[in-house]
């Protein structure tokens, strides 16, 4: 998938295994590694960061408060979903657990 120039910062992430781009409307602009066109990881991570950010609203009465990144820990391998308001994209990234 072409990556139109959105994964050149991704690639400084250390034990970077693969990245997702999502786009609010369009849904993946690009992905590298093993995040290569995986619609479903998509899915699924944008509805992870959307329901934390649901739940900090619930709880918190200052509705200006905003998630900007959710991290999922596994055993080797992690997840982090970020938010840029002002480019309405969803980054995920997955990198290697170093013990």
């Amino acid at each position: 998938m072409a990556s139109f120039g959105y994964n050149q910062n991704l690639e400084n992430v250390q034990h970077l295994l693969g990245s997702i781009v999502l786009d609010e409307d369009e849904g993946i602009k690009s992905s590298t590694g093993d995040l290569e066109n995986q619609q479903k990881v998509a899915d699924i991570m944008d509805k992870v960061l959307r329901s934390c950010q649901q739940f900090i609203s619930s709880i918190n009465s200052d509705k200006s408060d905003v998630i900007n990144r959710v991290i999922v820990n596994y055993q080797s391998y992690s997840y982090i979903v970020s938010y840029d308001y002002k480019k309405k994209l969803i980054y995920i990234v997955k990198t290697a657990s170093i013990d």
